[in-house]
C-alpha cells in the first residue's frame, strides 16, 4: 500500500458546530449560509436506544412535522463519525434535531439523555 500526503493551503472547512445537547428542540440556522457538510460525529453514549439526528437543509424546521433531507442513525451506547469525502451541499443553510424514531413526520420523541452532535462545514 502507497501512503501520499498532499499539503493544502486552506482549510477543509471553515464552521465547527457544536451542540451538547441536541434534541426535538430544533437548532435553526446554524450555519447562517450555504456549505457543505463534511463531518458529523454524533455520541449517543448516554442512551441505551437509537437515536435519529435529522439534518434540513432551511432556516427552519419543526421536529415532527417537517421532513429531514439527511437522517443519521446511530446506535445505542455507541458514538459514530459520518465523514462525507466529497461534501454533502446544502443550498440555505443547516437546521438540526434528534428523535428516537426513525420516521419523519408526527415523531418527535426525545431522547432520554444528552446525544453530543459536532458538524464540521464549509
Amino acid at each position: 500500500m502507497a501512503i501520499s500526503l498532499t499539503n493544502i493551503s486552506t482549510p477543509l472547512a471553515g464552521r465547527l458546530v457544536l451542540d451538547t445537547d441536541c434534541d426535538t428542540t430544533v437548532e435553526a440556522d446554524v450555519t447562517g449560509t450555504t456549505g457543505s457538510i463534511y463531518m458529523v460525529e454524533i455520541d449517543n453514549t448516554a442512551n441505551s436506544h437509537i437515536t435519529y439526528v435529522k439534518i434540513k437543509d432551511a432556516a427552519t424546521a419543526t421536529a415532527g412535522t417537517n421532513d429531514p433531507d439527511w437522517v443519521l442513525m446511530v446506535p445505542a451506547s455507541t458514538k459514530e463519525t459520518y465523514v462525507i469525502k466529497e461534501g454533502m451541499a446544502f443550498g440555505t443553510a443547516l437546521t438540526f434535531w434528534a428523535t428516537q424514531e426513525a420516521t419523519h413526520s408526527g415523531a418527535a420523541t426525545a431522547p432520554g439523555s444528552s446525544v453530543i452532535v459536532e458538524i464540521l462545514a464549509t
